[in-house]
């Protein structure tokens, strides 16, 4: 088989394992593991990803999610990280980074009276006028 072909087909391969086909923003690339998300997908000049799709946090505590942000080459716009979906018992803080490499510590503090179980919430960015976004769920322990 020729070398284009397999690299044609490798790429196939991860985009349909790793992708969520379901998010309105597109493709959803993790980049653990050494994976970067692709800019290139669905237009928008920058991609978003995270450290893990289910983050643990006990109640009464703060949970780190770990989000990154690729940049296509040349796009040096401000980008702005927000959170969506939680409940009013778990506060998240808002990010405007400039820095086209340093990762985002999302920290995710669940107060004591928040239930157990999964929180799905949608992490957000936002740049001149493009949006790109990922699910993750918040999984609330005693």
């Amino acid at each position: 088989m020729p070398r284009p072909l397999v690299l044609l087909l490798a790429l196939a391969f991860f985009v349909s394992c790793c992708s969520d086909s379901t998010d309105p923003a597109g493709p959803w690339l993790r980049f653990d593991g050494g994976v970067e998300p692709l800019p290139m997908l669905g237009g928008a000049p920058f991609a978003i990803g995270a450290r893990t799709r289910v983050l643990l946090v006990r109640r009464g505590r703060t949970a780190s999610l770990s989000i990154r942000v690729v940049r296509a080459e040349g796009f040096t716009s401000p980008i702005e990280i927000r959170t969506s979906g939680l409940p009013p018992q778990i506060v998240a803080r808002n990010w405007e980074i400039d820095d086209p490499v340093a990762p985002v510590l999302i920290a995710l503090r669940a107060g004591p009276e928040v239930p157990e179980g999964d929180v799905p919430f949608v992490v957000q960015a936002r740049a001149e006028g493009w949006q790109r976004s990922i699910r993750v769920v918040l999984r609330v322990v005693q």
